[in-house]
């Protein structure tokens, strides 16, 4: 008897596995950039981007949507192919990345990208997702004036837009960025946008459990926001990344969750989300592929 429940045990876990090996991935939450301070042909830097994707393949990651400056998108673009979405990053800090060593954001130098060069962008697909937008890096609100042309071209092309939340590591504003303010992270502060442009496809990055009230009001409030919970994923202690899951589920919220890694090994994002043991296989297969999929309106990406 007891040979036979470990046996059955056994293959519980085997076909749990099974199921995790075949599960189709969308990483919402990538950024081309830097492993080392060189440009994004540098061998270092190539042979990182080689070796992600080809983890990703071995994970079954169909998609990965990437932001950063927009040499390194394009780079990155031409080697990853249709497995990788680009976007947008901005606004940027004198024209560079809060993040020192990547360069300038566009061609132009400039830290907003100018909205008609933006348009073209999109409408010859070497853009497909507007963000991640760093507004709190660079000390602007999310809810001003200009900010105001780049929401109204989103939703008008029905581009989805990506939003940095609240966070950063410490001493951000002594460190990169003097205009850092938490304040501008606040989930509120994307309220009027939301109101003035009500067909925005909205993704609210790092959605972390200090902000979950608020967070909960706006996705009950707004259908047409989603969220990521990058870094928390490795960041947090497992119980309490899994303790975040579970505010978004007791709030009937799960279906608005979306796979991201931000960076992290795929290996430890992917088992921090197979472990919860709370949620049921169409949930996790919903966290991993098909709600970034409705929420991209491509829906063929999970088969």
């Amino acid at each position: 008897m007891a040979k036979h429940l470990i046996l059955f045990i056994i293959s519980l876990i085997w076909i749990n596995t099974l199921q995790a090996q075949q599960r189709p991935i969308i990483d919402m939450h990538e950024h081309a950039w830097n492993v080392v301070q060189a440009g994004p042909e540098a061998p270092e830097n190539t042979t990182y981007l080689k070796n992600r994707l080809s983890t990703a393949d071995s994970l079954n990651i169909v998609r990965i949507v990437a932001s950063g400056p927009h040499r390194f998108v394009t780079y990155w673009k031409s080697i990853a192919g249709d497995r990788m979405i680009s976007g947008a990053f901005f606004p940027c800090i004198d024209g560079n990345p809060p993040n020192q060593g990547y360069g300038p954001c566009f061609p132009n130098n400039q830290s907003f990208p100018h909205i008609n060069w933006l348009r073209e962008q999109f409408e010859t697909g070497t853009y497909e997702v507007m963000g991640e937008l760093t507004n709190p890096y660079a000390g602007i609100p999310y809810n001003d004036e200009r900010m105001m042309p780049y929401f109204e071209l989103a939703e008008e092309l029905d581009i989805p837009v990506a939003v940095h939340l609240q966070g950063a590591p410490p001493l951000t504003a002594q460190n990169c960025c003097p205009d850092f303010r938490l304040s501008f992270g606040d989930p509120f502060e994307l309220e009027e946008i939301l109101v003035k442009f009500p067909d925005l496809r909205l993704h609210i990055m790092h959605a972390n459990i200090k902000w979950i009230p608020t967070l909960v009001l706006l996705l009950q409030q707004y259908p047409n926001i989603m969220v990521d919970l990058t870094p928390y994923q490795v960041a947090m202690p497992r119980k309490g990344f899994h303790d975040l899951l579970r505010e978004y589920k007791i709030n009937g919220l799960i279906d608005r969750v979306m796979f991201g890694t931000d960076g992290a090994p795929y290996e430890v994002s992917i088992a921090s989300i197979e472990s919860a043991d709370f949620l049921t296989e169409e949930e996790k297969s919903g966290i991993f592929c098909n709600n970034a999929a409705k929420f991209m309106e491509q829906p063929g990406l999970c088969k």
